[in-house]
């Protein structure tokens, strides 16, 4: 005859060989983010925080008219910019004396604008050089559009970076 079991302790028992499980770890970081929820120390999207009065974005031109950069180099609009901003850093890195890309002037985005501009003819696959062969025989121009938010409305100004 086998004793009577004790539940309580049964559970315990159960509780403690489930607690040894490598996938409770899963189960206990599901309920702590389930309780915690997006609250501050444990969660931090800054990105609706609030928004900037002023940004910008870059695109390519040639003879005066914008250039379709996904379709002709594939590369986003957004990532010109990334990439500029990556050219930036590089520069001052170079300079070796703990200046900030931010702190770099029109010549130094100029300089960027020429290496973004060869990287960009770089990369592009033949069959686009070939299908783009007549708009790569002219110059192309990186344009930074800044864009404002001021009494309401919005400002953009255009601005030629370089040519190159």
């Amino acid at each position: 005859m086998n004793p009577p079991s004790d539940p309580d302790r049964s559970f315990r028992a159960r509780f403690g060989r489930f607690c040894r499980h490598p996938a409770s770890v899963l189960v206990w970081f599901v309920l702590f983010s389930l309780v915690v929820k997006e609250n501050y120390p444990f969660s931090h999207f800054p990105m609706y925080k609030g928004f900037e009065d002023k940004t910008y974005y870059f695109y390519v031109a040639s003879g005066g008219e914008p250039l379709p950069a996904k379709p002709m180099f594939k590369v986003s609009v957004p990532r010109i910019k990334k990439l500029h901003g990556n050219l930036m850093e590089t520069l001052a890195d170079e300079r070796d004396d703990g200046t900030r890309a931010y702190q770099l002037g029109p010549e130094a985005e100029a300089e960027a604008g020429r290496r973004l501009l060869d990287q960009l003819r770089a990369q592009m696959p033949g069959k686009r050089k070939k299908k783009y062969a007549d708009t790569l025989a002219k110059p192309l121009t990186l344009m930074r559009v800044d864009i404002q938010y001021a009494d309401g409305t919005f400002s953009k100004t255009p601005r030629e970076v370089v040519t190159h």
